[in-house]
């Protein structure tokens, strides 16, 4: 149809073709006597093959396209290695009863830098858990096999993803998702059950991972008040041997009872002197001085003074010797050693359990929501596939959309 179009317009194109030769030629506009029929004829199909050459180069391309779609597909069909993807959703939350699900990401750790939540996530994507789960259940040598395909291989021999932990990165995928508090972890491997196995021993290893996390914030903060506790545990026992050792010295118990007895002891011999010398007096007064009850009662007299002297002293010091009052106030500065170091003792025990019950309340979980469930993944193939459609799609519209313009061109 192009061709019988073109011929139509050859007569018409005969002027056009004609004024354009003459503008092209000498400065006196004049044309040679080589410009006549043949001449146009040439131009007229040198034109022609210029647009045919135009749409064999769409058709060329259009045919590269099409090459291209068939290989991808058939290598997605024939030798790509299907994968599956195990998937999982968890969370770490705080052991309090007033805390929401949803908040138990964020109120995690606390700290200016990042949360508990992105600690877990950064632990299962690092180094450490790849060299562990290859060391343990060979991960990457589970990808490193020869009957994956060599784009997608561990390791290529076409060199291709030759980085470990860019790799495993690569199918170990955590998300945290801050808007419904939850973490979902996406891990891929060449049979559903490789895929649910890994995915359940990272849940295994970021359980254990949170744990230490718990230890170790249990250390911190108890650790401190422990040592508390032992230091006035070992002040109690001192101020104890000290308060035994000035009973021991002192030979009594409580040397306010002591005092108060020398003090009822004085008071009664002080009441017999009395009375004796009131005796005394009467025979004196009544001339009896040689009265066979004189040498009686002056005996009495001077036992009593004796014995008043004697409870005297012990309230008294003398050298040598500790008075009662002195061992009184050595006794209660002891008995105060004692009570405040019991007191000690006592504040930092209940400050001690007051911070285990908060280290409870505070105690993180990982807690998983949904189990991990593999499914099949289309991987990267899938979406080089639906492109290369797509641009085979577009070709061929493009190549459409040239031919149906020359038709245009050539009709008008």
């Amino acid at each position: 149809e192009a061709i019988l179009l073109e011929r139509q317009k050859r007569g018409r194109l005969d002027g056009t073709l004609a004024s354009a030769a003459a503008s092209s030629l000498s400065q006196d506009q004049s044309l040679p006597a080589s410009v006549d029929g043949s001449y146009l004829q040439r131009m007229r199909d040198q034109l022609f093959e210029r647009k045919k050459d135009r749409v064999w180069r769409r058709f060329g391309f259009l045919g590269v396209l099409l090459l291209v779609s068939l290989g991808v597909l058939g290598y997605r069909q024939w030798v790509a290695t299907p994968f599956y993807t195990a998937t999982a959703s968890f969370t770490v939350q705080v052991n309090r009863e007033e805390a929401q699900p949803a908040m138990g990401i964020l109120k995690l750790g606390g700290g200016p830098i990042m949360t508990d939540a992105f600690k877990t996530q950064e632990y299962m994507l690092s180094s450490n858990m790849m060299i562990q789960m290859e060391a343990e259940h060979g991960m990457l040598s589970h990808f490193a096999d020869a009957q994956v395909d060599p784009f997608s291989r561990f390791r290529s021999p076409w060199l291709f993803h030759r980085d470990p932990l860019t790799y495993y990165q690569s199918r170990v995928k955590v998300v945290v998702d801050t808007q419904e508090g939850l973490m979902r972890l996406n891990v891929q491997a060449r049979s559903p059950e490789m895929a649910k196995q890994f995915a359940e021993r990272l849940l295994h290893y970021a359980e254990l991972h949170v744990n230490q996390l718990n230890k170790r914030a249990q250390a911190d903060q108890l650790g401190a008040l422990e040592d508390d506790v032992r230091v006035a545990e070992k002040e109690v026992l001192v101020a104890r041997k000290e308060l035994s050792k000035v009973q021991q010295r002192q030979g009594m118990i409580e040397p306010k009872s002591s005092a108060a007895g020398v003090y009822q002891l004085l008071s009664s011999l002080e009441a017999q002197l009395a009375e004796a010398t009131r005796e005394r007096a009467g025979l004196l007064r009544n001339g009896l001085d040689m009265s066979p009850l004189w040498p009686r009662l002056d005996n009495q007299i001077a036992s009593l003074q004796r014995q008043i002297a004697e409870q005297n002293s012990r309230l008294v010091s003398a050298p040598g010797r500790q008075s009662i009052q002195q061992g009184l106030s050595e006794l209660e500065d002891a008995v105060s050693r004692k009570e405040i170091a019991q007191t000690r003792w006592e504040t930092t025990l209940r400050t001690l359990q007051d911070a285990r019950i908060l280290n409870l309340h505070e105690r993180r979980y990982l807690l998983v929501v949904s189990v991990p469930q593999p499914v099949a993944n289309p991987g990267w193939w899938r979406t080089l596939a639906l492109v290369t459609v797509f641009m085979l799609v577009a070709g061929l519209l493009h190549v459409g959309w040239t031919l149906r313009r020359m038709v245009r061109e050539m009709r008008t």
